[in-house]
């Protein structure tokens, strides 16, 4: 049996904001509307544009580079929305940059329970969950986990730039006083 992975560390340093997110978003497990759910696209968008990709540059992976870009290109179909707004390149470390891919790489596992488990209507765009999706199941996942997997636990920017991103995923969640009542006694109880 192996020991603790890079990957298994970050995760347990980052679970109480995974859980946040997804509490904030899907409360009671699905989202409570379409509203709900292109707010959720949303903040996702503001993700891979602002970090996602700049991190994949600075990472030199041009595949992660494609990737990035597809996502985006179906978030923006989904959204109905143009490209955002391209931001001046982050500064960032290679840890901080693999930190960030950590968090919307391993996203596309989510991607894939989403649609398998039938939390969205037929109705509702699911293009980036999709392309997610095929991420996850084309093996480019593992070799970015394997990758990760060899870079030193315990990095402090490895864990900034993974906290840094849930931060902007959550941003964009609605604010727990607008939620419905009967949601915020569920997340109490």
């Amino acid at each position: 049996m192996t020991g603790p992975s890079t990957r298994s560390w970050l995760r347990d340093a980052t679970r109480g904001l995974h859980e946040d997110a997804e509490a904030m978003w899907m409360p009671a497990a699905a989202f409570r509307s379409k509203d709900s759910y292109r707010g959720f696209l949303s903040a996702l968008l503001q993700a891979h544009a602002r970090l996602g990709l700049p991190a994949a540059r600075r990472r030199g992976d041009t595949a992660a580079q494609l990737s990035e870009q597809a996502r985006i290109d179906a978030l923006c179909r989904d959204l109905q929305h143009r490209l955002p707004r391209q931001h001046p390149p982050q500064r960032m470390s290679a840890l901080y940059a693999w930190g960030v891919g950590y968090v919307l790489n391993g996203s596309t596992l989510g991607a894939s329970v989403l649609i398998s488990k039938g939390y969205l209507q037929a109705s509702w765009p699911r293009s980036y969950l999709e392309t997610s999706r095929a991420f996850a199941q084309s093996g480019q996942l593992r070799s970015f986990f394997d990758q990760l997997d060899d870079l030193p636990m315990g990095a402090p920017e490895l864990l900034r730039g993974a906290v840094e991103t849930f931060e902007i995923i959550k941003t964009g969640a609605p604010a727990p006083e607008r939620m419905p009542a009967s949601v915020l006694r569920e997340q109490r109880a």
